[in-house]
């Protein structure tokens, strides 16, 4: 089967922008700079290899980008729904429904994998399943922490007190503790 796809609006959004999209490094500081969105800087890119203006590696083949786009937007779908967990006492909780992998060795991404690894048996499991809760403290344990050292790092490199920020942060973990205690 072979998919077709008209690109004349990307084509000719590209051709008024003209976008610097020689190299990864032009892309990334020249379109940033510009405040363009991701969707609009991954069209220039794909654009700008068609027409040889762009590096072919800088981006996987089209093909690549259709299933790892394809399989984000379902990630999210799944994300996106939530059910109520009943705590007893008449107390219940809006949780997500389905849980995901955990990126392995992405510890500083904050996120879980919209690339469902095919070697684990159960890619999505829902939230009652024990796999669940294995992988949710693992996302605690592994992921946060490097999430919020990043944004940290990114306040000290401006000057902003790392410690109020925690301080911060560790009273909203508390306000949520609070929230859910049963």
């Amino acid at each position: 089967m072979k998919l077709i796809m008209e690109l004349d609006d990307w084509q000719d959004e590209y051709q008024r922008n003209e976008p610097d999209v020689r190299s990864e490094g032009a892309a990334i500081i020249t379109q940033v700079r510009e405040s363009r969105s991701a969707m609009q800087i991954a069209r220039f890119l794909i654009v700008g290899r068609e027409r040889g203006d762009t590096p072919k590696d800088i981006l996987p083949e089209n093909k690549m980008l259709l299933n790892a786009g394809a399989a984000h937007h379902w990630m999210q779908t799944i994300a996106q729904r939530k059910t109520k967990a009943d705590l007893g006492d008449g107390k219940s909780v809006e949780v997500r429904e389905y849980v995901g992998t955990v990126k392995e060795g992405r510890e500083a991404e904050g996120e879980f994998d919209a690339e469902v690894n095919e070697d684990v048996d159960k890619p999505i499991v829902y939230y009652k399943d024990p796999e669940a809760i294995r992988r949710i403290r693992t996302y605690m344990a592994r992921v946060i922490p490097g999430h919020i050292y990043n944004r940290l790092a990114i306040l000290l490199a401006n000057g902003e007190d790392v410690g109020e920020a925690a301080e911060e942060l560790k009273d909203k973990i508390d306000e949520i503790v609070d929230r859910l205690s049963v």
